[in-house]
């Protein structure tokens, strides 16, 4: 989850591109591996470093580094994310 001021969205977003080797021009060249872009203004799940509580990014969704790889091989451009507030959403719920 993004750092105060800089909160990551809620909602459901089609992955919009993959880039397995990224670097953020915007942030001083910092890595971010195993990207999947959400939104066009640059939000991604990626690898990276992450702190206490998630707070490590400037909106983004930072996993562990495993964790991004599996998730970047079997996600397709397209594909629905939902970023919730933390409620649990079941089988069948309307995402929209």
């Amino acid at each position: 989850m993004g750092r105060q001021g800089r909160p990551t969205p809620i909602g459901h977003f089609p992955i919009l591109a993959k880039d397995r080797h990224n670097v953020s021009e915007k942030y001083g060249n910092a890595p971010m591996p195993w990207s999947l872009f959400l939104t066009s203004d640059g939000v991604a799940i990626h690898a990276g470093h992450l702190v206490e509580n998630g707070y490590a990014s400037h909106g983004c969704v930072g996993v562990p580094d495993q964790l991004a790889s599996r998730l970047f091989a079997i996600a397709k451009k397209g594909d629905m994310v939902v970023i919730s507030d933390g409620r649990q959403i079941g089988l069948g719920d309307s995402i929209i």
